[in-house]
Parts: C-alpha cells; structure tokens; sequence
C-alpha cells in the first residue's frame, strides 16, 4: 500500500471556513487520537480487528480487547492479558497465565517464617498457674451427709392397697374361646346387613313405633304436602300415603331413640323410602346426626390379630399394610375379607347396570325367559353385532354410569346363560336334525360315529365339532337321563350346549378347563368311566353359575333386594339336595 492510501482527517476545525486538512501518518507522527478508517485494499483479518492503532505500534498490534490473529498461536489466545509497547516477549505481568516456553524460576514469591534466636522468650507469654500438692480450694461444693436412720418430712409413699383390691376402670383383654373366635360382640350398625340380626328386626321395630306412646309427642299431627293438609296417623306404618318422616317430632324422636338405634338408611328401609331424603329432612328440621362409626377394641398381641368383619384371629401375614402419615400400619381387615368387599361391589354395580340400562325399557330381566335380578350371576350381555365390541370382557369395578353408557354404544341386551347358549352355538343348531337323529349303543366306537357324520356332512371343518356333540349327548342321556340333575328342566334333546360338567365336592382333576374340554376326544366307554371316576354331572348353565359363585351365594343379602331373599334361600337348598341325592345307574 503507498502512503497516500493511509491517509485521515484531524479532528482540528476551522469556525469561519471549516477547513479540514489533510495528514499523512509517515510526515507527521506527533498526533496520537486518530481514528483508523479500513481501505477496501486491506486483508479481511485486519478489517475484523475493530481495534484503534497508534502511531508507534507494529504492525502486529497489542492493545487491551483486542482480537487475536490467525497467525497468533493458541497458548497466545488464551492468555487473556494486556501487551504493552515496552515489554519484552515472556511478558510478566499479575493474573497472568504463563506459557509453555516461560522458564520456571524458584522461589520468587516464598514467604519464609523468620529465623528466631535459640534463648528468645515472648514478652505477652501466658502461663498456667502452679498449685501446690496439698491445695484446697475454699469454696468447694461437698455432697451432704444424711444420718443412716434420716427419713425426709415430705417423703411420698405409695398407698398400701388390700390383696382383693380391683380398680374400677381396669382395662381387660378380650377372652378367647377354643375355635380362635373372640366372645365379646361389638354392637356397631353401619350396613343394611345389622337390620337382618334378631336385635334388629325390621318388623319388630315396626310394631314397636306403632305402639309408642305418640299423645305426648305432640297433638298436631297435621302437615303440608303437595299445596294440601294431610292428616298423619303414627298409630300405623310409614308409607306414601302417610308420610310420617315429613313430620319432625316424629322424626326426631325415632332417629334419636336409644332402644332402636336406627341409622338413615335402617330408617329409610322401613319407611320405604331413599336414606337421601331422610339426610334432607333431617337437615331442613335441624336434626343432629349421630357419630355412624364407632372405633372398635380388636385384638392385637403383635403376632395375630382380629379382623374388623369377621372378628377372626389371624396372624399378620394375613393382612396388607398401607401407609398413613409415612407410617405402615396393618389394616383393620384381613385379605380375604378384602376380596369379598370386593366382589360384593363388583355385583352390586352390575345390578344397577341391569336395572337402569336403556332407561329402564328392559326391566332388568333376560329378554326370552324373563329371569330377574334375584339371579344375578346367571345375567349377561348379548352383543347383535360384535363388530361394535370394545373389549373383551365388561370390568365391572369401575363407575357402573361409565359402563351402562359403554354397553348401549355395543348395543347389546340382556340373556340369561341356557338363553345366551342358543345365540352363540351356531354350528349346533345348524346341523342339530343330525345330532338328534340317530342314537348310538354304549358300544359304540369313535369310527362309527365319524362314518355317520362324513355321510350328511359335507363342510370338512365341522367334522370334529359334530363328533364332539354327538358324543356328548349320548353320555348324557346314557349315565343323567338326559337332562340337567339340579332343576330338571333343560334337557339334552332340546338345549344341548346349555348343559356344563359338575364336579360334586370339588374335586376338579383338570384345573383351568372343563372336563370334558379334557376327555373328548377320547373312546366313548373311556369317557363315561373318566366321569363317574370324577364325580360329574351335568347341570344347565343358570344352575352352574349360581353354584359356583361363592361370594353371592355368601352375600346375596347385601346385594340383592329383601324381597328376594327367601326365594333365593330356597333355591339354593333344593339345588343342593338334588345333587347330593343323585346316583349313578
């Protein structure tokens, strides 16, 4: 580049004729405040320095904040500090990082202690007192010395109590009886169930409202319903046309009566009303509730324990823990009495699905026998189109709103277990004319009756499902008569896939499936002694279920209606009988 490239304007200025004049760096070197302007012939690295050079800088240019070169090395870029026009190369200097290619030189900051003299002793020197080898201090606390026969004025001593003494309050633990059952009995109404026990009979409660004493009650038995004065009668029982609960003295003195002890929901059963609108009007007149739950004294030695539902002692093992304020503790109920709250929600969420699905058109019952809800278990769902299927089976231990909306999306309906069979056995009633045709010896072998199928069939996939059937109903006819032993009323000839193996005492060889899933593809002769050796009959699909649900059968009085319960209780009794009476020829 030639010196008139490098050319800038001073910052001096003339007022009258604002005159600039021209500089030239290599003429006069004596001004130092110039602002250095990049010529488009410059390099591209030196255009990106952003940096003010002076006079008498070189070419490469140290200055504070400046950009390092290309040309720089990499220890130079991390350095980090700020050349100076006079300092030498190996630039020393504080906070200064020091390069590879710097001499390391010792000892220039050592601070060394000073050297003391060998006799020195320090002026301000503390030293620790000397005591002598017999000193006493004045002042010493000495414990004191008690007479041997001293006895103190205000001395405290226990009551002398007699030998036969018993305190009033004394708490006392429960006395076990032989069969690990605790003798004492908590009295606790919390559940519809506490109105079946003999204290606790709901017709008796009933005679016994009747016959109080009501004149000193109240004389004014008159109330408003429906824009109208009705005149009550407490001489006679609750109902719709006698209100009695609308009525506040009597309300009150029936929920607050210590004889009867009645909680809403006792009340509300023999009013024939919802325990909702009990909580109401007792709410509207005032009426305090009572505390509903009571804490219960259950056993506990830190080994067994009594479970709060039915009051059995049981180890620990038996029992789940859970955690409350980060603490474990037991539950006060055991596993299996877990499991049976369980199920017992379980049935009455399927119960109000039945009744209330489709706004109640279908009444709660099977839609071609007209079974009810008295038997629960024996109810499922048909679906007319499976393509509308969600899942494969209905969880019933959820919110049962969310299943009935979930079911009438499916669009299904109500069938009991003989009535669901007909609808899901297409292949039998298909080729059903050639099932109940003919009928086969005791003798008879797996070929004869395969020849007899290949002769009327000609779909080779239906072969083995024939077979199957065939042989099912000669078994059944041969050994049972030919029908179901527990009611009688399905038969073989009619309902053949409603019928199901029964293992009497519960002894099932083939556990997960059924026995003749297990046994049928064997010889007909094999078959029938494999099922007399297992003690099976046969029973429909409606008597199997009901059998075999151990928790209903258990509970059904927490599940279902009153109504229903005596005619539960018989049929359960004549299913039993008629099992246990059955013979084989």
């Amino acid at each position: 580049m030639t010196e008139d490239e490098f050319s800038f304007y001073s910052n001096d200025k003339d007022i009258k004729g604002e005159k600039k004049n021209k500089i030239n760096i290599y003429q006069d070197k004596s001004k130092e405040d110039i602002k250095f302007i990049p010529s488009l012939e410059m390099p591209k690295e030196v255009k990106k320095r952003n940096f003010t050079p002076t006079l008498e800088m070189s070419k490469k240019v140290k200055k504070r904040n400046f950009t390092p070169s290309l040309e720089m090395s990499k220890e130079v870029k991390q350095r980090n500090f700020t050349p100076s026009l006079e300092m030498p190369k190996e630039v020393k200097k504080r906070n200064f990082t020091p390069s590879l290619e710097m001499p390391k030189k010792k000892g220039i900051n050592k601070i060394e202690p000073p050297k003391l003299k060998p006799n020195y002793t320090p002026k301000n020197k503390i030293e620790q007192p000397h005591f002598k080898p017999n000193y006493k201090p004045q002042n010493k606390i000495q414990p004191h010395k008690f007479k041997p026969n001293y006895t103190p004025i205000n001395k405290i001593e226990p009551p002398k109590l007699s030998p036969n003494y018993q305190p009033k309050n004394k708490i006392q633990l429960p006395v076990l009886r032989a069969n690990n059952t605790p003798k004492h009995k908590i009295n606790i109404i919390n559940s519809i169930q506490d109105i079946k026990d003999e204290k606790l009979n709901p017709n008796q409660i009933k005679g016994e409202i009747r016959n109080f004493d009501w004149k000193n009650v109240s004389n004014n038995w008159v109330i408003k319903y429906n824009n109208k004065e009705i005149q009550l009668d407490p001489t006679k029982d609750p109902s719709k046309e006698n209100p009695l609960y609308r009525h506040k003295d009597w309300l009150s003195t029936v929920y607050n009566n210590e004889t009867w002890n009645l909680t809403d929901t006792q009340l509300a059963k023999i009013s024939g009303i919802s325990h909702q609108t009990i909580c109401r009007w007792r709410r509207k007149y005032c009426i305090l509730t009572k505390p509903r739950y009571y804490k219960q004294s259950l056993y506990f030695d830190g080994k067994n324990k009594e479970c709060g539902k039915c009051h059995q002692i049981k180890p620990i093992t038996e029992y789940a823990e859970r955690v409350m304020r980060e603490k474990r503790i037991l539950r006060s109920i055991c596993n299996s009495c877990k499991v049976e709250n369980k199920q017992i929600y379980q049935f009455n969420n399927k119960r109000k699905v039945v009744q209330n699905i489709y706004n109640r058109k279908l009444k709660g019952k099977c839609q071609e026998c007209s079974i009810g809800v008295e038997y629960l278990p024996v109810l499922e769902f048909h679906h007319f189109n499976t393509e509308l299927k969600i899942k494969k089976r209905i969880n019933f231990n959820r919110n049962w709103k969310k299943i009935k909306q979930q079911l009438e999306k499916e669009k299904v309906t109500i069938l009991c277990g003989n009535c669901h069979s007909k609808d899901v056995s297409k292949i039998y009633y298909k080729y059903k004319e050639i099932i109940q045709r003919k009928s086969f010896g005791p003798y008879t072998t797996n070929k004869e009756i395969k020849t007899y199928v290949k002769s009327h069939i000609s779909n080779p996939n239906h072969y083995n499902r024939v077979v199957q059937l065939i042989k099912k109903k000669e078994v059944i006819n041969q050994l049972y008569g030919g029908k179901c032993i527990a009611c009688g009323k399905i038969t073989a000839n009619e309902n053949l896939p409603a019928l199901h193996f029964h293992h009497r005492g519960g002894n099932n060889l083939h556990p997960g499936s059924e026995t003749f899933n297990a046994i049928k593809n064997k010889e007909f002769s094999l078959m029938k002694k494999q099922l007399e050796e297992e003690n099976c009959i046969p029973i429909c699909g409606n008597c199997h279920k009901m059998e075999r649900t151990f928790h209903f059968k258990n509970h059904y009085e927490e599940i279902v209606n009153p109504k229903y319960w005596n005619q539960i209780k018989e049929f359960y009794e004549a299913i039993e009988d008629n099992i246990k009476k059955f013979k084989f020829k």
